[in-house]
């Protein structure tokens, strides 16, 4: 039989395996007409899945946010590398960083830390470094 009970039976059947598995299901059908009480997934396994993804989600745009900060704050201090004071130091140095603060990201609050740059020219030629990636502290 190609519908009914015994379709309803095979998808419960493989949605308890890969439940038991640790799997989470692949496909979801938008067609509510084949949805029953016996067919759904459970409601709290479904969101615990949810959350593992956002996590990992979130986990990678944190991880490519922080490399691309870095390699911004690299290149700013690399290319004014040859400013040097008489003693042969650089005048523009990377100094730390700024407390980690949170930003609204696509897949939700993200923590980041921004780099400091420490300009040590006289003041009238000092240059403020801000990532371009990044948001204006407020």
């Amino acid at each position: 039989e190609r519908g009914g009970v015994f379709r309803d039976e095979l998808i419960k059947a493989q949605r308890s395996q890969l439940i038991t598995k640790g799997t989470p299901p692949m496909f979801h059908s938008n067609d509510s007409s084949s949805l029953d009480a016996s067919s759904t997934v459970d409601a709290g396994t479904h969101a615990t899945t949810r959350d593992a993804l956002t996590e990992i989600l979130r986990s990678g745009a944190q991880k490519m946010l922080k490399a691309a900060i870095d390699q911004e704050v690299s290149d700013y201090v690399n290319e004014r590398s040859d400013m040097v004071d008489e003693n042969g130091h650089r005048l523009i140095v990377r100094n730390g960083s700024l407390p980690e603060r949170e930003i609204l990201t696509g897949v939700g609050q993200v923590a980041v830390s921004q780099p400091r740059v420490r300009d040590k020219r006289p003041a009238q030629n000092r240059e403020a470094f801000t990532p371009g990636i990044l948001p204006k502290y407020l």
